[in-house]
């Protein structure tokens, strides 16, 4: 639709090829061998503007379940509310230094010993590379040994097939099924309670050391 209007400053920044997102964008390094250096850093004001973008992607949006419509002051005021909150630890992921993306344990209960996972690789061209895989397990190690957590739970739609692998590789368990709890494009499908526990997590850091010491691991 035309309306003749100049867009929204917030438009603009949301742009794909706009000149900020442009800035912020992954480029994955190339050949056989390359490996990126994946790791976690604090979240701050200044990437908004890449979260706002990638709010605005339907496949970010949709598997997130993005009620409100984004906008970037809203992206600024859940950067600093979480930033804040006591029982949210919110990480960027950054690939090689450029952040791709965020992995967030919230709902921490500490009487519980027990918190919410939720990950997002916004930039489309660090997707399908194990990037993801690599920050939950990077997460994990925050929930399990910083933060002495027993256990990490998440939720996830049943569609979200390549999110359900990525769980599952890094040792979560199916643990129930909530029919009808999603909602996707107006329908409302089934969604998959999974958990982790510690020792579980532990069991599996120690098998990919054995792995890694006998150059059988992989990501």
């Amino acid at each position: 639709m035309v309306t003749g209007q100049p867009p929204s400053p917030d438009a603009q920044l949301g742009k794909p090829g706009g000149p900020l997102h442009r800035s912020l964008c992954f480029r994955p390094r190339m050949g056989a061998s390359a490996m990126n250096e994946v790791s976690l850093g604090a979240i701050e004001l200044e990437h908004s503007p890449a979260m706002y973008a990638w709010m605005l992607d339907d496949e970010v949006r949709v598997n997130v379940g993005v009620r409100a419509v984004p906008t970037l002051e809203r992206t600024r005021e859940w950067i600093v509310r979480a930033r804040k909150d006591e029982a949210t630890e919110a990480r960027a992921i950054l690939v090689d230094g450029v952040y791709v993306g965020n992995v967030i344990l919230d709902q921490i209960d500490r009487h519980a010993s027990k918190a919410r996972l939720s990950i997002y690789v916004g930039e489309a061209s660090a997707r399908g590379q194990g990037i993801g895989q690599r920050a939950v397990r990077l997460i994990l190690g925050v929930a399990f040994r910083e933060l002495n957590l027993a256990k990490v739970a998440l939720t996830v739609h049943a569609r979200n097939g390549r999110a359900i692998a990525t769980y599952i590789a890094c040792g979560f368990s199916v643990e129930g099924v909530h029919r009808g709890e999603f909602l996707l494009d107006g329908e409302r499908i089934a969604e998959l309670y999974m958990g982790i526990l510690r020792s579980e997590f532990d069991r599996l850091s120690e098998l990919r050391v054995i792995g890694e010491n006998s150059g059988d691991g992989s990501d």
